[in-house]
């Protein structure tokens, strides 16, 4: 019978002929089979019939439970694909919050601690409101940012002001996305999709989403999206007859492009940002080079929509040699980020140690030892550690030689002034172009408050008292502590005007400047002379250049009233009268008798308002002993009334004394004709406390593509890739917390 069923729906034809052909033979046997026959198509159809009712009510429950996931799952893609958006926009900021939708249920929310800062991330979530996270500030573990400054709260999360590039900056309007946004967290399904004309469906599909969560830190994390998709017959839309909660979970990650990336940033806590007495940043003449590609980060919180317009003018920048941000370029970007690590030092080879050096003409003693090393090292890093270095007067030059298997760690105890013809010269392994050598091989570091042969000097009070004045050049805050070290390049040219200073300085405590002196001379180094000298941003004095180490060690100078005397401080405003408008030339003593009586310590001073110069007395104290002689640590100016404390000169530093020599001849000065290139070079990457651009010339920096590459690549830490973040969700895990049928 079977086979025969089987054969009826395979050869229905050859069946009937058959019956036909042989009916008399079989007459007796057909009516049986023929009943036999219609009770089996009978059955075969009622079980098909069966199967069909079936399946249709299963694929209508599984369609459902599909429409209602797949409405979910859609959600999840348009959350995440509105927050990633262009990198030229800040919505991804908005990864960073934790929200709370108006028909959430408590569970699905974030709940704060009791008393928690809503100010303060995470923050005390709204229902049905994206939080604007540039009013939020990240918890300040250890008061490194607010450093005991009253009424702050941490650094911001998100920026108050757009890049300030080629067009002014302007302020981001938080308000109106973050109302935009709010429309997800309302009680209204979103629709998932959209019609095509034509086309018929019974069901349309949406989504609600009812909370996001982030955990994690400013680096990385993920976020957590709880949405609900419907679907509900299209003629009763707010009848939902299928539902699927979702929760996915996104992981966050930071990511900076080469157009984000810090080529060089200032401030390290919240004073450094304050224009009342100073301020972390200016730029001057400052103009972009290269590939004209990065940022300048500037880390200050913004706390006023209307101060985006204003930062500009305030720190002197000259909006078209910044990178173009009108074209994504980069630009400044005001914002206090985290800032990456220390640099480590791992290496147990290649140590080198080396005291205060003085590179001049007359004496290279040194100054070449960390080019002329990479023979003794030739593929080992190099750690060299130096107190202080002065390179000071034509043909003054500190060599510096690395390749990528022999690179230079320099970590610096003291401040380094470069100025008056002198250069540091950085070269790659091969080459004699000074900046050839790539800026990830000189790591440049500062060791704050300080130390060098002499007794220590300063002290932690003294981290906040440099700043950059509002007119360019260096200024102190109070002048009521002695400040911390200072890098301050004053030339980066040699024999060729393409020459740069390269490297990768790391000084997130340490003040960089590229103010020179304008004075029509400067003093030229001698053997067993005294020489003036710029440390710690002030004037100060080393007795010899070629001595012992504490010869070579820098004495501050203090006024009649006994304060310091900052370098090149343009601004109306002195914290003492007594130096206005002075700037300190030289210093010498006493080497034969002028023929009166003067003071045996004198400082050349020359009078930038009345182009006047003149001798000054200075008393000199000696509270340290080696070998059993005295060492002077300190000079101190005299008022100009007291006897044998001032000379007038005139308008020329080489006015006769009354037995016919010069009064500076006595006193073991001499002085060049200030002749140094008023451009400057640069190929570095600099991360300071302050950075203090001047108006003299142009500081030519390079911003390059690569630079962020090859710094990552030298460290083999993704944390050097500092610079303005963009947050990018990633990868997504999904699972189901709810679902409901009707």
């Amino acid at each position: 019978m079977k086979k025969f069923f089987i054969r009826l729906f395979k050869k229905k034809s050859s069946i009937k002929f058959k019956y036909y052909f042989n009916k008399d033979k079989e007459l007796g046997f057909v009516l049986p089979q023929i009943l036999i026959l219609s009770i089996g198509i009978a059955l075969g159809i009622t079980g098909l019939i069966a199967v069909s009712i079936n399946r249709l009510s299963t694929n209508r429950v599984a369609l459902l439970e599909s429409q209602s996931r797949n409405s979910a799952e859609s959600g999840v893609a348009t959350v995440q694909s509105l927050l990633n958006n262009s990198k030229s926009g800040v919505l991804y900021y908005y990864w960073l919050a934790k929200t709370c939708s108006l028909d959430a249920q408590n569970s699905d929310c974030y709940t704060p601690l009791k008393g928690s800062n809503p100010n303060i991330w995470p923050g005390i979530p709204v229902k049905g409101y994206f939080p604007d996270l540039s009013n939020m500030y990240w918890t300040d573990t250890g008061g490194l940012w607010c450093n005991g400054r009253k009424n702050c709260l941490g650094r911001q999360i998100a920026p108050k002001c757009t890049y300030l590039g080629s067009v002014n900056s302007g302020s981001i309007p938080w308000f109106s996305y973050s109302s935009g946004l709010t429309n997800l967290l309302d009680r209204n399904k979103d629709k998932v999709g959209f019609d095509v004309k034509g086309t018929k469906s019974n069901y349309q599909q949406s989504f609600s989403l009812k909370a996001t969560d982030f955990v994690g830190s400013e680096a990385s994390g993920s976020t957590a999206l709880v949405i609900e998709g419907f679907s509900q017959p299209i003629n009763s839309p707010n009848t939902n007859i299928s539902s699927n909660k979702l929760r996915a979970d996104i992981s966050i990650t930071k990511i900076v492009t080469p157009q984000a990336f810090g080529v060089i940033s200032a401030g390290e806590n919240e004073a450094d940002g304050d224009f009342n007495l100073g301020q972390s940043l200016y730029m001057g003449n400052f103009r972009v080079s290269g590939d004209k590609v990065g940022s300048i980060i500037w880390r200050k919180n913004i706390y006023f929509n209307s101060d985006c317009a204003k930062i500009g003018s305030k720190i002197g920048a000259i909006r078209n040699h910044l990178p173009d941000n009108a074209k994504g370029s980069g630009g400044i970007w005001m914002q206090p980020i985290s800032f990456p690590p220390k640099p480590s030092f791992k290496s147990n080879k290649g140590i080198i140690n080396l005291d205060s050096i003085v590179c001049h003409k007359k004496n290279q003693s040194n100054c070449e030892i960390l080019s002329s090393s990479i023979n003794t090292f030739p593929s080992t890093e190099r750690i060299v550690t130096i107190d202080d270095l002065f390179v000071y007067g034509k043909d003054g030059v500190f060599e510096i030689t690395t390749s990528n298997q022999s690179r230079i760690k320099l970590l610096v105890r003291g401040s380094i002034h470069v100025a008056n013809k002198g250069h540091i010269c950085h070269k790659k392994k091969g080459s004699t172009q000074c900046g050839s050598g790539d800026p990830e091989n000189l790591t440049i570091m500062f060791e704050q408050p300080g130390q060098n042969s002499l007794p220590s000097i300063g002290t932690l009070q003294g981290k906040s008292e440099l700043a950059c004045s509002s007119n360019g050049g260096i200024t102190l805050r109070e002048n009521k502590e002695i400040p911390f070290n200072t890098f301050i390049v004053s030339n980066t040219t040699g024999k060729r005007t393409s020459d740069k200073f390269s490297a990768f300085v790391y000084g997130p405590k340490t003040t960089f400047s590229t103010t020179k002196s304008l004075a029509p001379y400067y003093q030229k180094p001698v053997t067993g002379m005294r020489n003036i000298v710029i440390s710690r941003g002030v004037y100060g004095f080393i007795d010899n250049p070629d001595g012992p180490k504490h010869d070579r060690s820098p004495r501050l100078i203090k006024s009649p009233n006994g304060k310091l005397i900052p370098f090149q401080n343009k601004t109306s405003r002195y914290w003492d009268s007594y130096m206005n408008n002075l700037e300190i030339i030289a210093t010498g003593r006493k080497i034969s008798n002028p023929g009166s009586t003067h003071y045996d310590n004198v400082a050349l001073v020359w009078d930038k308002k009345n182009r006047f110069y003149s001798l000054r007395g200075m008393n000199i104290t000696s509270n340290f002993q080696s070998g059993g002689n005295n060492i002077s640590t300190e000079g101190q100016l005299v008022p100009i009334n007291v006897n044998g404390g001032y000379v007038p000169l005139g308008n020329t530093p080489f006015t006769l004394a009354p037995n016919g020599q010069s009064w500076i001849s006595y006193y073991g000065i001499e002085l060049e004709k200030n002749e140094q290139k008023v451009d400057k070079n640069f190929k570095s990457i600099v991360w300071m406390k302050n950075v203090c651009f001047d108006d003299s010339g142009f500081i030519n920096w390079d911003f390059d593509l690569d630079l962020s590459t090859k710094l990552v690549e030298r460290f083999g830490n993704i944390d050097f890739n500092y610079g303005v973040p963009y947050y990018r969700g990633q990868s997504v895990r999904v699972w189901d917390t709810l679902r409901n049928f009707d």
